[in-house]
């Protein structure tokens, strides 16, 4: 065996330091970048800032406080694989006649992933009509969703139509306002004639 393709015991789990297509992760190493990512400060981090190394460096700090040696080169290219993985799991599974995905990660990464725009987007466009519609008015587009988004979607429609009932009150109210003080100048102009 020649130095690229040299073996390291990390954990109780062996993984190959360099080869031809980068570094093996086991599941142990995995299992620990998925827990850290997880962790809210991290994905606020990683999905507001455009330049985001140091959050990757951060990553690497907390995997070698657990044990596990890895560069921040290293977790932003094994985040950014875990990441394609999990959406085509996501498009395979919500195509119709397939199977389900075996992606193990695939809970671990709803979990991380369940906002994300680029793999559940809120809502697909095939027309000017298509675009025009609720998403969330679509049974089949509620059924590809998680049940947390689906709950959130409901909230939003009942303070739509709450809002809208609020609204329809205060425009009411107004209509009813002008009215009155209509007939209010009519009358007074009235009595003066």
């Amino acid at each position: 065996m020649d130095n690229d393709d040299s073996l390291e015991e990390s954990q109780g789990s062996t993984r190959m330091v360099k080869g031809k297509r980068g570094v093996i992760w086991g599941n142990a190493e995995t299992s620990a970048l998925i827990k850290i990512w997880g962790e809210a400060e991290i994905k606020y981090a990683l999905s507001s800032l455009k330049r985001n190394y140091k959050i990757f460096e951060m990553i690497s700090t907390e995997l070698s406080k657990i044990g596990f040696s890895r560069s921040a080169e290293e977790c932003r290219t094994k985040t950014k694989s875990l990441r394609k993985l999990y959406k085509q799991a996501v498009l395979h599974n919500n195509t119709s006649g397939s199977g389900r995905s075996k992606f193990i990660w695939f809970d671990e990464m709803a979990q991380i992933l369940r906002k994300d725009t680029s793999i559940h987007p809120l809502r697909t466009t095939e027309s000017e009509s298509a675009a025009e519609t609720d998403p969330s008015e679509s049974t089949n587009y509620e059924a590809t969703l998680d049940p947390a988004r689906r709950l959130a979607m409901l909230q939003k429609k009942k303070q739509r139509a709450s809002a809208a009932a609020r609204l329809d009150n205060t425009l009411s109210g107004f209509v009813n306002w002008v009215q009155k003080n209509t007939e209010s100048k009519n009358n007074r102009r009235n009595a003066r004639e």
